[in-house]
């Protein structure tokens, strides 16, 4: 029976697990585990940011279960740790057929395997069923020539692209993760362990952001889970791993409000009692909807704003107006659902002009929380696109594509000013005694850690 290997390399620092301390399960790989498990196959999973593991942790972790395949997954912040492990595996297995997926490969496929020879295949898009046929034809000691969805080296040596594979229609007919392969008491947010975990209850976005690498991966094209499934999915991890706090990590948990209601309902009919946070849109919420998701658990909603600007969120494909953020922002307030605001700095037509009016909206929308980070064109976004065509990419270098460095330098706007305003936007949004005095009074002790969690990264940022 072949054995297979699922590795999460490590990582070293993005917005979120430096600012928000968040340490989440890898759950594309717990799903192609899932369904592998389903068909019969024996997987582990090495989750390396969890358990702080380094490149020696995992060769001899390797090396030890000694697998036929190994999967490893990667994005473009953190694509040349993959490439160090697919060194180290070819290294210490030699005959291990080695495997590349995630954002990264899917969009820069040809060019993966170019700069790293010890990939052999590369899957693009999901990979659940797309890893399930190469592994039945590597146990066949077949060639991959009718294995949709990747790109692959051949016998010869050639790089050949087979085609797409069609999006999963029932994301249901999915089974639930295989959460019992991963460290679940080495999961945190805020920089604290707690009983949580992610549940991701759709995939893909319809809308047009220029910089959404999710809405690239699945053509604009979105597809839900049905609420049942979903609480069903819930009620399994509450009774196995004792969650009382739950992420829900799609790209926008409210695209449809009927669907967020209906689940609401199902979680109140459960008696659930569970506290649980999810990304969402002003453009897709109104008050009604906003109390049901309070009653049935909801806590903390995370927003991408991006920009204070009215006509940079034009650009950038955001459809709301700013009034309308303001709206949310009042209602989510006075329900006492914590906001976290999300801010991106340096696009194309921003100035040090157009920065200072967005650190304004953000001080004056008073959400609890902010991330501000750098604009970064990901491969396979219109974003980086519209980079590559206007000349503007200044770094090819992946691992600083980690959206707390400047990528893009304008005429109106220099690399080392974007980093600098990026710093002073964090001082003027948390270095404010009285914002300090409310949040550690709403907060209490879990406001406390948050607190320490930004603070100290900010420090660190600007010492650096």
């Amino acid at each position: 029976m072949v054995k297979i290997t699922l590795i999460s390399p490590p990582d070293f620092g993005s917005k979120y697990r430096e600012f928000l301390g968040m340490v989440v399960p890898p759950l594309g790989l717990a799903y192609i585990a899932a369904v592998l498990e389903q068909h019969g196959y024996k997987v582990s999973i090495i989750d390396a940011p969890a358990l702080n593991m380094t490149y020696k942790d995992i060769a001899k972790t390797v090396y030890r279960e000694k697998p036929d395949i190994v999967g490893i997954q990667a994005l473009t912040p953190t694509i040349y740790n993959a490439f160090n492990v697919a060194k180290l595996v070819r290294k210490v297995l030699p005959e291990t057929t080695i495997v590349m997926g995630g954002y990264h490969p899917t969009f820069a496929d040809i060019e993966t395997l170019k700069e790293c020879k010890e990939v052999d295949v590369c899957v693009r898009g999901e990979g659940e069923y797309t890893m399930l046929d190469i592994v039945k034809n590597i146990e066949k000691q077949s060639d991959f020539s009718r294995v949709l969805g990747i790109t692959y080296r051949n016998k010869s040596g050639r790089i050949v692209r087979n085609p797409n594979r069609p999006l999963i229609k029932n994301l249901d007919e999915l089974p639930f993760p295989a959460r019992h392969l991963l460290p679940m008491d080495k999961y945190m947010v805020f920089g604290m362990k707690v009983p949580a975990t992610t549940i991701v209850c759709s995939r893909g976005c319809p809308m047009r952001c220029s910089f959404c690498a999710s809405s690239a991966m699945y053509g604009g094209v979105v597809r839900f889970r049905s609420p049942e499934n979903v609480v069903a999915e819930i009620e399994h991890v509450k009774e196995k791993y004792e969650v009382k706090m739950i992420a829900f990590v799609d790209d926008t948990f409210t695209l449809f409000r009927r669907w967020v209601n209906r689940l609401c309902d199902r979680i109140l009919e459960k008696k659930l009692d569970i506290i649980w946070g999810a990304a969402a849109r002003v453009d897709t919420l109104n008050l009604q909807t906003l109390i049901k998701m309070k009653k049935s658990g909801c806590s903390t909603l995370f927003f991408g704003i991006e920009s204070g600007v009215e006509f940079i969120l034009k650009n950038i494909g955001k459809t709301f107006t700013l009034r309308k953020v303001m709206k949310v922002f009042e209602w989510c307030r006075k329900l006492g659902i914590r906001i976290i605001a999300s801010f991106a700095l340096g696009f194309p037509g921003e100035t040090l002009d157009t920065i200072r009016r967005t650190i304004e909206f953000a001080k004056k929308l008073k959400p609890d929380f902010v991330v501000f980070s750098i604009a970064t064109p990901y491969p396979g976004t219109a974003f980086f696109k519209e980079c590559l065509d206007k000349g503007i990419l200044k770094i090819k270098d992946w691992s600083k594509y980690t959206l707390l460095t400047p990528i893009i330098e304008t005429t109106s706007l220099k690399i080392e000013e974007v980093k600098k305003m990026l710093i002073k936007a964090y001082e003027e949004f948390y270095f404010r005694p009285l914002w300090w005095v409310k949040t550690i009074a709403r907060e209490k002790s879990v406001g406390l850690s948050m607190l320490v969690q930004v603070f100290s990264t900010i420090l660190r940022k600007i010492l650096v």
